[in-house]
């Protein structure tokens, strides 16, 4: 039996940049602010009938929150707005999971299946279903260098809310900065254990998005890359901390990272 569950509040400054790839707002978003709760336990059993990497589990998935766009602050005669929503969805996950180390792996694969169901069923303000994918695969190169890469793909169908659409996952690119139903990401990182408990990370990969499946062959592939460390404060959980500085479109952004950033 795997657990585990995120359960917070936050009051957080963001940016709109728009849905799709031709966004007007890409280069001026609008500022917003959110505020809300999120719930969001799991609960995975082992099916050892079949494999002991399998698992099978399900989600609550629960987020109440308040946005609010400051449109004086484009035209003083324009009204602020300000909306509370609900997104309560339901779903199973399925996982296949043969790493070494759910922390830090240096060999195995893991693949997560989840489907959400939104809906007013549950209390929601909106209906959809959200299928996520994540497939990763960790080699050991030799006993100091680690080659690791992950597939991830999201899609939307039905009327999600803005904050709520699928995103490229990428460290370089701000979350939402390119957005839409359907978002694909493969990236590669090739860590380099330098002494016992200092490891060194050089990473890149690119995403996209688009409105349907069958549009991800003609959108513009959106890439980013850099590089890291990480210090290992917990040998026997094989826990790190560290830091990663990415670049992308001529930006560079900068990344406090608990553990390993592919296997979250």
């Amino acid at each position: 039996l795997r657990l585990q569950g995120v359960l917070g509040y936050a009051d957080l400054n963001l940016k709109f940049y728009g849905i799709g790839n031709d966004s007007i707002f890409r280069y001026n978003p609008l500022s917003y602010g959110a505020k809300g709760t999120i719930f969001n336990p799991q609960a995975r059993f082992q099916l050892p009938f079949i494999s002991k990497n399998l698992y099978l589990g399900l989600q609550l998935y629960s987020l109440d929150v308040e946005v609010a766009f400051e449109l004086s602050n484009i035209l003083p005669i324009l009204p602020n707005i300000a909306i509370g929503q609900r997104n309560i969805g339901l779903g199973p996950i399925l996982t296949y999971d043969s790493r070494d180390n759910t922390k830090w792996p240096s060999n195995g694969n893991w693949l997560d299946l989840a489907v959400l169901d939104f809906g007013d069923y549950a209390g929601g303000d909106f209906e959809y279903l959200h299928y996520k994918l994540k497939w990763e695969q960790n080699f050991s190169a030799t006993d100091s260098l680690i080659l690791q890469y992950r597939f991830d793909g999201q899609v939307i169908d039905g009327k999600a809310p803005f904050y709520q659409l699928s995103n490229i996952n990428l460290r370089g690119i701000p979350w939402g900065v390119f957005a839409d139903d359907v978002a694909v990401t493969l990236q590669g990182q090739v860590r380099w254990e330098l002494f016992e408990r200092w490891s060194m990370l050089f990473f890149g990969g690119g995403g996209r998005v688009a409105e349907d499946i069958s549009d991800l062959g003609g959108s513009p592939t959106e890439f980013a890359g850099g590089t890291g460390f990480r210090y290992m404060i917990a040998p026997k959980t094989k826990l790190t901390i560290g830091a990663d500085l990415a670049f992308s479109n001529g930006r560079a952004e900068f990344y406090i990272q608990v553990g390993d950033f592919l296997s979250n």
